[in-house]
C-alpha cells in the first residue's frame, strides 16, 4: 500500500506576536565597553513580560504535541504525514483548539493590551521603545491558526509538457523521495515503540525499582494508536504491536510490583520485542 493511498500531508501553522528582538544599540554599547569584536555576541531584548504570552505559548505547545503525536515525519519541511484513518479525529481536535486559542488571545492579551504595554515598559525601563510595539489591532493580526491538508504526491501526477525522458526522471526522483518518506515514517513508529519498551526493561530488571502505572499504560496507548499509524503496513511493527497487545499491555502494574518473577518475565519479553526491532532502532541516550 503506497503512502498516497493511506495518508495526506498536513501542515499546522501557529503564528504569534514577536516576543523578542535584537537590540542593536545595546549590543553596540556592550561590545564597545568590553572592547569586544562585532561577532562576540548580541543583546536580545524581551519585549513582553512572561505572564503576557505564557498562557498562549502553553496552549500552542499542547497543540503542537497533539499534532506530532497524530502524525509522522515527512522528509525535510513543516508538512507531516497524517493517516487518513485519523483525519476526522485530527480535524475535530484542531477545530476545537482553534476557537480556544482565539478566545485566549483576545481575552488574555488583546483586551488587556494597554495593561501589558504598561507592564512591558515597567520591565524594560530605559530599554522600552514604543516604536517597537504595534497597535492592538495590528497585534491581533499577528496571531493565526492554520491547518492545511494536501494529497501525498503520486508518481503519475505529472501533467506537464516535457519529454518522456524528463518526466521519467522526475517520477524516479519523486518515487525515491516517497520511499525515503516511508522509511522515516516507519522509523518514527519504531522509536515510539522503542522508548516505552526500554523503560519497561530499565524498571523491571531492577527488582527494587519503583514505577508508576503509566509504565504499562503507555504501552497500551501506543498499541491502540498503531493500527491507524502504520501506513506502510510494516509487518515487523505489526508483529511487535500484537506481541505487546497480547502480552505486556495486559499486565497488571500491581502484580508486577508484588512478583519478582513476573517482573523478570515481562522484562525478558520487552527485550525480545526490542530485539525484533533492532535493525531500525535509534539509541536513546537517557534510557540506560
Amino acid at each position: 500500500m503506497s503512502l498516497h493511498e493511506k495518508s495526506v500531508l498536513i501542515d499546522l501553522t501557529l503564528t504569534s506576536i514577536t516576543t523578542s528582538r535584537i537590540d542593536q544599540s545595546v549590543t553596540a554599547d556592550v561590545l564597545h565597553r568590553n572592547a569586544a569584536g562585532k561577532d562576540a555576541g548580541r543583546w536580545v531584548s524581551k519585549l513582553w513580560p512572561k505572564e503576557a504570552i505564557d498562557p498562549i505559548q502553553k496552549h500552542d505547545a499542547k497543540t503542537g504535541t497533539l499534532h506530532r503525536e497524530m502524525t509522522l515525519p515527512w522528509l525535510d519541511n513543516s508538512k507531516r504525514i497524517l493517516p487518513t484513518a485519523r483525519f476526522d479525529e485530527y480535524m475535530r481536535i484542531m477545530r476545537d483548539r482553534r476557537p480556544e486559542r482565539e478566545d485566549l488571545v483576545k481575552s488574555h492579551f488583546i483586551d488587556r493590551y494597554a495593561h501589558w504595554l504598561h507592564e512591558a515598559a515597567t520591565m524594560r525601563q530605559g530599554l522600552f521603545r514604543p516604536s517597537e510595539y504595534p497597535s492592538a489591532a495590528a497585534a491581533a493580526q499577528r496571531f493565526s491558526f492554520r491547518v492545511e491538508a494536501e494529497p501525498v504526491p503520486h508518481g503519475n501526477d505529472f501533467r506537464v509538457k516535457l519529454s518522456q525522458s524528463d518526466i521519467a526522471d522526475m517520477q524516479a526522483t519523486l518515487e525515491s523521495r516517497l520511499s525515503e518518506a516511508a522509511r522515516i515514517a516507519r522509523n518514527e513508529l519504531v522509536y515510539r515503540l522503542q522508548e516505552p519498551l526500554l523503560r519497561v526493561v530499565e524498571r523491571l530488571t531492577d527488582p527494587d525499582a519503583k514505577f508508576q502505572d503509566s509504565l504499562i499504560h503507555n504501552l497500551r496507548s501506543i498499541v491502540d494508536a498503531l493500527p491507524s499509524m502504520n501506513i506502510t503496513e510494516d509487518a515487523t511493527i505489526e508483529d511487535a504491536r500484537l506481541r505487546i497487545l497480547h502480552g505486556l499491555a495486559k499486565l497488571d502494574p500491581d502484580s508486577l510490583r508484588e512478583s519478582r518473577s513476573d517482573r523478570s518475565r515481562a522484562a525478558a519479553e520487552a527485550n525480545q520485542i526490542l530485539a525484533s526491532l533492532a535493525p531500525w532502532m535509534n539509541p536513546i541516550a537517557d534510557a540506560a
